[in-house]
């Protein structure tokens, strides 16, 4: 992806709340921000807004983040899309994502966003 390409972003979080305090955060970082309610809106959103950049959702989404994560992977198009958990679990790794432990501020999202980007893409986002 170009540095002058669009950077998008679906978020798929449980709570409203923090959906809406994660997308004005995005929407700051000058990304295109999709806010998804269900397992299946994730994977229509993902199809229909390609290229995707990161899929942002947490270990209560939907009840059960696994129905996504699943067919994801067996979609190819949509397999490599670098996915970002927030989990109240210190304990467990979620394997190939990203992980953020709540609780977090936005400042520290903010941090781990920047530095995906610069490191994934070699793109730097507004401070």
């Amino acid at each position: 992806m170009t540095q002058g390409a669009t950077r998008r972003v679906v978020v798929a979080l449980h709570d409203e709340a923090e959906r809406q305090a994660v997308t004005e955060l995005l929407q700051e970082m000058a990304l295109e921000v999709h806010q998804a309610y269900s397992s299946q809106q994730v994977i229509v959103l993902l199809e229909d807004h390609r290229p995707c950049d990161l899929l942002i959702f947490d270990t209560h989404f939907d009840h059960n983040p696994w129905p996504v994560i699943n067919a994801l992977r067996e979609i190819a198009e949509l397999s490599n899309i670098p996915k970002m958990i927030l989990t109240d679990n210190r304990e467990v790794a979620w394997v190939g994502m990203i992980q953020v432990e709540r609780p977090f501020s936005m400042m520290r999202l903010r941090q781990v966003l920047m530095e995906f980007y610069q490191t994934q893409y070699n793109h730097d986002l507004p401070a």
